[in-house]
């Protein structure tokens, strides 16, 4: 992409226009050769100005950092470095074209840029929407030698800012809330475990049930099977990103509530030994990635989030389960993030789930909507208008209630969470699981 150059008048010109020019312009009646004389001096040291400021940006250099990361509704800046080629100090102004979901003090700074070398220059910001934002321009202006105009460019300048949900404010909230009550906090690993270590001879006081026949056959003598707990197991979250969860919850989308929820629960499974693995859909599964661990992993699936928006379709549950029981071969804990207050859906979830129970732990969790709830609690309705409201939030409350019994009686966890909770009772959920070694 090409530099434009633009010439635009400072108010030191029109000050002077004003002193030289419109007396001048008065004397032209009296002495004609006087006043013609003193405009056109004034005229020729206007343009000798803008013409020796014209090369006083050329060579100028802008970069931007590849990718700046921040975090939502958390300060931070964009660095632009510059590189003056000149021999003196230079000073501008600049400028980036900002979108308008990163709030600013100034679109512009100012700076006095060295000579021959590079300059760092910061631009504080602070992001109100998630998402990934390319950069690909700056804008400069500097002053010409008598400072009577003002050169502007735009120079390329290619970057990408992404901002990310913001989990040092939602770790704060969950050490807080920790401080508060018993959990969560990492469990001993009781009992003998499920994972199988090694075959022994048989001892006294070994149970059948742990006799293993065909190596007994073969050997011609007592052989016992030896398990221990399983450290290391594959954890998934799965996040619908369908119309139902772009409802606001707590003055937050159900998505951004889930966003933060499931790197989090995410982080933990990694810090207690177990592997991560992300999968978000609606109409179709938008990502999936296989469980690992690692800083890099973590960072993977954090940058697959940065662009999740909710959908206005209703999520496809047989391509999604289709995928799953393809590819998931291995048994794992599926943590569902999901709306199911709709009943078509909840049934459609139901009759796939069914089949993927048998194979892995599944973990059904929703955000109770605002307003949902039975009918005599809380304080009486004061209008009529409220009064058919509640019964329509009581019977949404029970249908989601019915549907999570009927998730249950297949062996599968259903959980009715709230907002202020939702991190803190993921990880209790998940770690009190790992302990009863259900999965």
């Amino acid at each position: 992409m090409m530099a434009w150059s633009h010439l635009v008048p400072r108010a030191r010109l029109l000050l002077v226009f004003a002193l030289v020019a419109l007396p001048a312009a008065s004397v032209l009646s009296v002495h004609p050769f006087t006043g013609a004389t003193m405009l056109l001096a004034l005229a020729t040291i206007f343009a000798v100005d803008a013409f020796l400021g014209r090369s006083i940006l050329r060579g100028l250099r802008v970069e931007l950092e590849p990718i700046t990361r921040l975090a939502l509704e958390r300060g931070g800046q964009v660095t632009i470095r510059f590189l003056n080629p000149g021999r003196k100090i230079l000073h501008l102004r600049a400028g980036l074209p900002l979108p308008r979901q990163l709030e600013h003090e100034s679109v512009e700074i100012q700076a006095a840029l060295p000579a021959g070398v590079w300059s760092r220059v910061a631009l504080p910001v602070n992001p109100t929407c998630r998402g990934d934002f390319p950069l690909d321009a700056c804008y400069v202006e500097a002053a010409s030698p008598l400072g009577l105009w003002s050169h502007r460019r735009r120079l390329p300048a290619t970057g990408r800012l992404r901002v990310y949900p913001n989990l040092m404010a939602e770790r704060a909230a969950l050490a807080a809330l920790s401080r508060q009550t018993v959990g969560p906090r990492q469990p001993r690993q009781i009992g003998k475990g499920r994972e199988f270590e090694k075959l022994r001879e048989y001892l006294p006081g070994d149970g059948f049930d742990e006799i293993d026949w065909k190596a007994t056959a073969r050997r011609g003598k007592p052989v016992t099977r030896v398990f221990r707990v399983e450290r290391t197991q594959e954890i998934y979250v799965l996040i619908d990103a369908a119309r139902l969860t772009g409802r606001l919850v707590d003055g937050q989308t159900m998505l951004e509530r889930y966003l933060t929820a499931g790197l989090i629960l995410g982080d933990t499974a990694q810090r207690d030994g177990d592997r991560f693995g992300l999968i978000t859909y609606s109409d179709q599964v938008h990502r999936f990635l296989r469980a690992s661990s690692g800083t890099p992993h973590f960072g993977l699936c954090r940058d697959s989030l940065v662009s999740l928006s909710t959908q206005l379709v209703n999520p496809d549950f047989d391509e999604l389960f289709t995928q799953i029981r393809t590819r998931l071969r291995r048994r794992a804990m599926l943590v569902f993030l999901t709306a199911l207050d709709d009943p078509i859906l909840a049934d459609n979830f139901a009759r796939n789930a069914r089949l993927l129970a048998r194979q892995h732990l599944v973990c059904v969790n929703l955000l109770r909507p605002e307003g949902m709830r039975p009918l005599f609690t809380g304080p009486p309705p004061a209008s009529t208008g409220e009064a058919y409201d509640r019964l329509s939030a009581h019977l949404s409350w029970q249908k989601l209630n019915e549907c999570g019994r009927g998730l249950r009686q297949q062996g599968i966890q259903f959980s009715l969470l709230d907002s202020r909770r939702l991190t803190h009772d993921l990880i209790e959920q998940y770690r009190s699981l790992k302990q009863r070694q259900l999965l």
